[in-house]
């Protein structure tokens, strides 16, 4: 899957399930070092931690309505 993904993940950087793939990436990563370029792998997880989105913004009350369930 992986492989047919490039290794990249999907345009949702705000979706639980697109970084966990990521680390399934990392993990085969690190079994067989070098098999694939962990670039957009790294720009997905990048994008999660510092890319704006309405998902980091709180609401009125103070809860935060993050995407992972």
């Amino acid at each position: 899957m992986g492989k047919r993904n490039e290794w990249r993940t999907w345009n949702r950087f705000f979706h639980a399930d697109d970084i966990a793939i990521s680390y399934s990436y990392l993990y085969v990563n690190k079994l067989k070092l070098g098999i694939f370029n962990l670039a957009p792998t790294n720009m997905g997880i990048k994008d999660h931690l510092t890319k704006p989105h309405e998902w980091r913004n709180g609401v009125e009350n103070g809860d935060q309505k993050i995407l992972w369930w």
